[in-house]
């Protein structure tokens, strides 16, 4: 009697047990078949978004082609059909015409690479130059061009030369030479720059008379004539 109760005790607890997995198995499979429904449901939704999405970039594409072509059409329209003048418009077209056919008028162009021989602003300077319009010396550019032969070769201060007093003396014992400075390199006075464009210049050239010029001033007559501008300006207000 034992045995049989113990092995129909051993037979219940075998039965539950494969229920209790039977269920376990069919909860499982009812998750799995859950999921696996909810993912399909997920990718359809994806599938119908890029659809509707493709679908509405294809149709403004597509719009904005049909945008262009009618901008097309219109411009070509517009361009074929030009405004034509009125009467007055071409009244004063035919005016226009015949006033430049009596007169003829043509702009003088000065020829390309001529020189233009430059004119004094004021008195007190050379025929080229005004005073204020004189170019600096700085003494290496002097000491380049009082060699034998340079420009400023035995060229004194026009003003120095003259005399302070208006009388003339030989000039050649104020050469520039003497403004050199031993050291170092200063501004020594003014010049003419049309002198040394003129001295370059071949003797048989048309222009070398007009550009010739030899107005050097030292710095204390360049002053002097300055004072001296400045007098005559307000004498003449």
């Amino acid at each position: 009697m034992r045995q049989l109760r113990r092995e129909k005790e051993v037979k219940e607890a075998a039965r539950r047990e494969e229920l209790s997995k039977k269920g376990t198995d069919s909860m499982n499979q009812e998750d799995s078949t859950k999921a696996t429904e909810q993912r399909q449901k997920l990718q359809k939704m994806l599938k119908e978004t890029l659809k509707k999405v493709a679908l509405k970039k294809a149709t403004e594409e597509k719009g904005g082609q049909q945008k262009e072509q009618i901008m097309k059409i219109t411009k070509k329209k517009k361009a074929g059909k030009k405004r034509k003048p009125n009467d007055k418009e071409k009244n004063n077209e035919k005016e226009s015409k015949t006033k430049k056919a009596a007169t003829g008028i043509k702009k003088k162009t000065r020829p390309q690479g001529a020189r233009v021989i430059p004119e004094a602003t004021d008195g007190h300077g050379c025929d080229h130059k005004g005073l204020l319009d004189l170019k600096i010396l700085p003494s290496d550019y002097l000491r380049n061009y009082m060699k034998v032969g340079g420009w400023l070769w035995n060229v004194p201060c026009r003003d120095c030369a003259k005399g302070r007093q208006g009388s003339h003396n030989k000039g050649d014992e104020l050469d520039l030479s003497s403004r050199m400075p031993k050291k170092g390199k200063r501004d020594v006075g003014y010049y003419c720059n049309c002198g040394p464009v003129g001295h370059e210049m071949e003797d048989d050239h048309p222009d070398k008379a007009m550009y010739t010029c030899d107005l050097v001033l030292c710095m204390g007559c360049y002053e002097r004539r300055k004072e001296s501008m400045g007098r005559t300006s307000r004498r003449q207000k």
